[in-house]
């Protein structure tokens, strides 16, 4: 699954951003054998982005490289190919 969009995760970065995409951290935790983003939420509305971008500091993903989504099907879909730690 290809990113809409890719760079690094500023506040600016993203209230350019349209609602509804979904965004993805390239910082990854190991769970279950896999690995899984540490922030990744759907793209809320400008009005609750500040708060989103509280979040988005507490997980440590801001100024990070992140990848952008269309739907919440291609997000899903992207995460599933992340690769199986150690292989």
């Amino acid at each position: 699954m290809k990113p809409v969009i890719s760079g690094k995760l500023t506040k600016r970065f993203l209230m350019s951003l349209e609602t509804g995409q979904y965004i993805v951290s390239n910082v990854c935790n190991q769970e279950d054998g896999r690995f899984e983003p540490c922030f990744r939420e759907k793209v809320l509305p400008l009005k609750d982005r500040e708060k989103q971008w509280q979040r988005i500091k507490s997980a440590c993903a801001d100024g990070r490289l992140c990848n952008v989504l269309g739907s919440e099907m291609d997000c899903e879909a992207y995460i599933k190919s992340l690769p199986i730690p150690g292989q």
